[in-house]
């Protein structure tokens, strides 16, 4: 309870110097279609699939203050596909683009740089995917491109069960995320083929 009032906090004093008008939070599930998409290795599953990324966007006043982003996720793996590593204490900015906001950040480790460049697409001010492009130099060069769906609301258990699941990727790309909606595909499948047999 502390450590979520300290957040509290922090976030307040952080944004309240910016005299910010909007805040939109971005939840963001990471599936295993997500790692695969990416090009991970499919060991990556168990590290990333079933994470939320979730992003706090504070939108300034006027033209004299920054729009600001944080990432605000409960597991700080996260931050390798967001580029943005320590909550508020790793608060960057961000551009307004026609389909939704930009950001870039750049983090050194030992031999190996990364460079992001990251767009969360909010048609109408609603998170709906995170596009995230990471360049990885060091001894081997090497890009991942993320395509995350998210939502402007947390995230239920079953779907993130449905996200861990490897066997799930190929209902993704039907856009089906959770066991309902698999039900609802197959119960129409099984309309169309008695329609057909008619």
């Amino acid at each position: 309870m502390k450590k979520i009032l300290l957040i509290v906090i922090l976030l307040f004093l952080t944004f309240s110097n910016a005299a910010i008008s909007k805040e939109i939070q971005a939840y963001c599930l990471i599936s295993a279609a997500d790692i695969e998409k990416a090009r991970l290795d499919p060991k990556e599953n168990e590290r990333f699939a079933g994470k939320t990324i979730k992003l706090l966007l504070s939108f300034a006043e006027n033209s004299e203050e920054k729009n600001l982003i944080i990432d605000n996720s409960e597991d700080n793996v996260v931050g390798l596909i967001t580029g943005l590593y320590g909550g508020v204490k790793d608060v960057q900015t961000f551009e307004i683009v026609s389909n939704g906001i930009r950001y870039s950040s750049t983090y050194n480790a030992k031999n190996t740089t990364y460079d992001y460049n990251n767009v969360l697409r909010m048609p109408n001010n609603k998170p709906t995917t995170l596009d995230a492009k990471v360049d990885v130099k060091g001894f081997s060069m090497t890009k991942f491109r993320f395509e995350i769906d998210c939502q402007n609301k947390e995230y239920t258990a079953e779907e993130i069960s449905f996200a861990k699941d490897p066997n799930n990727s190929a209902f993704e790309l039907f856009g089906i995320k959770n066991s309902d909606q698999m039900d609802q595909f197959f119960k129409k499948a099984q309309e169309k083929l008695k329609d057909k047999k008619k």
